[in-house]
């Protein structure tokens, strides 16, 4: 299974517009779109199959009326993806120096802004 991000989405695209893009490629075994406007997630069921969609749909226009072309991205599995953020925060705790009791907090700037920047699905 394969998770692939699709950016630039036309507003008048439907779950079923993308399907029928990615399934001449193999098997798709869900299609949906965020509540942002021009984003949605296409899952297939084979990573090859995903492989080659993404090649060849990446830039191209959806329909011809498409304002912008396709932007691809392939996410990682959810077993992938919780394993990078574990190593993630266990490169940040030890780049934190315990030598300086609550560590140095040059590892991690805090600019004190928050992300609002979320995606839906």
């Amino acid at each position: 299974m394969k998770r692939i991000l699709v950016g630039n989405v036309d507003v008048d695209a439907t779950e079923e517009s993308l399907r029928s893009a990615f399934e001449s490629f193999g098997a798709v075994a869900k299609v949906k779109m965020a509540h942002t406007e021009g984003f949605a997630l296409v899952e297939m069921k084979n990573a090859v199959q995903a492989d080659r969609a993404l090649a060849a749909l990446d830039g191209t226009r959806l329909t011809a009326e498409s304002p912008a072309p396709l932007f691809l991205v392939a996410l990682p599995a959810r077993r992938e993806a919780t394993h990078l953020l574990r190593t993630s925060i266990a490169d940040l705790s030890d780049a934190v120096d315990p030598s300086k009791g609550r560590g140095s907090q040059a590892a991690v700037p805090n600019s004190g802004k928050r992300c609002t920047n979320t995606l839906t699905f």
